[in-house]
This record gives C-alpha cells, structure tokens and sequence, in this order.
C-alpha cells in the first residue's frame, strides 16, 4: 500500500496538509511529538516521535514502513528562534539545527528507499528566510537555506529513478509559530498568509503531470507587514 508521511503533523500547516491528503484519498502517518487532538479519519495514522532525537525518528520510520511503502513525504516540522544572535542559547541553536535541518536529511534517509520504489514525491517546508539574509534569525535562516540545498542536490541524486524533490518556501504565515517571538505577522489580510494558501501551494507542486518537476514554489503576502508584540 502507497502511503503518505507528514512530520510536524499535530496543527498549523501539518494539520491541515493532513487532512487535505486524506480528502484526496491518501492514507497519512502523522508524525509528531504530541497531538493534542486526534485525528477522527481511519486513514491516519498518528505516530508520536520526537524528531530531534535520532532515536525515536528511527523508531518513527520503522513504524511507517511497517504501514507500506511511502509515496509522499512532506517534511514540514520546524522550530524558530529569533533574537540577536549572541541571545540565543545553545539550546536554541542545537534544536533548530536538529529539527529544521538534520531530521529531513534523516528522515529522507531512511525512507528514500521506498520513495524510490514508489517513484515518490519528497516535500521540504522551507522558508523565504532561506533565500535571503534576515535580521534577528539568521541561524533560523541557515538551517532553511541548508534544507533548500539539500532538497535541490537530493533532487539531482534521484531524479533519474524518478523520484520529484520540492521546496516549498513560504514567507509569513499566520499560525502559531510565532507564540514564543516577540513579533509576529501583520493581521491584515493582504499582509500574511493564511495555513490554506501553504497548503494550497504544497497540492500545487505534488499535482504536477509526471514528466514536469516544480523545485521551488516560494509563496509571499501580497504586500510586508509585522507588528511587535
């Protein structure tokens, strides 16, 4: 059976990318640390992992397996830290780099095997903050454009085994990513984006005919706008 996996899984845009795959008839491993609300559908399944932690994402992976062969991941757990850079903790730094970075590459690893067989598609949730420097998150910053080069070199490894690679970036959306900042987007409808308009852009890029790749959808408000909190 051809599955599909989406990491960070419990709310905001893993949530929704969840349930939208389930109306399309796919069955999801929802993977997360903690759910706070179950998922009503028989057609996920709920896997709760730590990804930062080596050991229970291989755990996960094996849990997944044992579900079918995979056919879609989308890598959409991440954590953000935001500040002048001397502020932040080790702590900061070592969870983004684990999280945002490290446990694609590992989740990837251990699947890309069944992607392989199913011809799959692989989707990284990235960042704008990837593609251009940023003030007060450069680490954050980093550890996004890290996983836009590695989904574009990952992409030329595969690609002949038919395997599609995306990155889809967006700028400011409004979820609660932001709780632990001290600013966060504009409420203005044409200043931020909505979870459906990121998920909208993932269907976009895995609704592609098979001979046609989308590497990178980078999706922004219409115009730029923040508040402090």
């Amino acid at each position: 059976m051809a599955i599909a996996c989406v990491t960070g899984a419990s709310r905001g845009i893993g949530r929704a990318v969840t349930l939208a795959l389930v109306e399309r008839g796919w069955t999801v491993c929802a993977v997360a640390r903690t759910f706070d609300d179950r998922f009503e559908s028989d057609k996920v399944i709920a896997i709760n992992a730590d990804l930062a932690n080596a050991a229970e994402l291989r755990r996960a992976c094996t849990q997944i397996l044992n579900v079918g062969e995979v056919a879609l991941l989308i890598n959409n757990a991440g954590v953000g830290r935001f500040g002048p850079h001397e502020t932040l903790t080790d702590e900061d730094l070592e969870g983004m780099l684990k999280l945002n970075l490290l446990a694609p590459m590992m989740m990837c690893k251990m699947l890309l095997r069944s992607i392989r067989r199913e011809c799959g598609c692989i989707v990284n949730v990235a960042s704008t903050s990837g593609l251009e420097a940023r003030r007060f998150g450069c680490a954050y910053a980093a550890t996004k454009a890290g996983l836009i080069h590695f989904g574009h070199s990952l992409f030329e490894e595969t690609r002949k085994q038919g395997v599609r690679v995306v990155n889809v970036s967006p700028d400011f959306v409004r979820t609660d990513f932001y709780d632990d900042a001290d600013f966060a987007p504009s409420e203005q409808v044409d200043c931020s984006l909505t979870i459906a308009d990121v998920v909208n852009a993932i269907t976009y890029a895995i609704d592609q005919p098979r001979n046609a790749v989308v590497n990178d959808v980078v999706i922004r408000p219409q115009k730029v706008g923040i508040q402090k909190k």
